[in-house]
């Protein structure tokens, strides 16, 4: 998977990857996550608040935002 190789780039050559993605699971690899929305900021932070993968709802569906 194309997850695993860019992990394994990060950790074996200090690469840094600035990856864009919907799909939340790439999350799972990163150490800053970012979210945006019709070009606004909405989010900045540990990734980890998405694991459950319901947390994104709030920054599009008008519940409580992260901070």
């Amino acid at each position: 998977m194309i997850l695993d190789k860019l992990k394994e780039l990060n950790e074996s050559r200090s690469l840094t990857v600035l990856l864009v993605e919907q799909n939340l699971r790439a999350a799972s690899i990163a150490h800053e996550a970012y979210v945006l929305s019709q070009g606004s900021m909405k989010y900045e932070g540990s990734p980890e608040i998405f694991a459950d993968g319901k947390s994104i709802a709030s920054f599009f569906f008008g519940e409580s935002k992260a901070s």
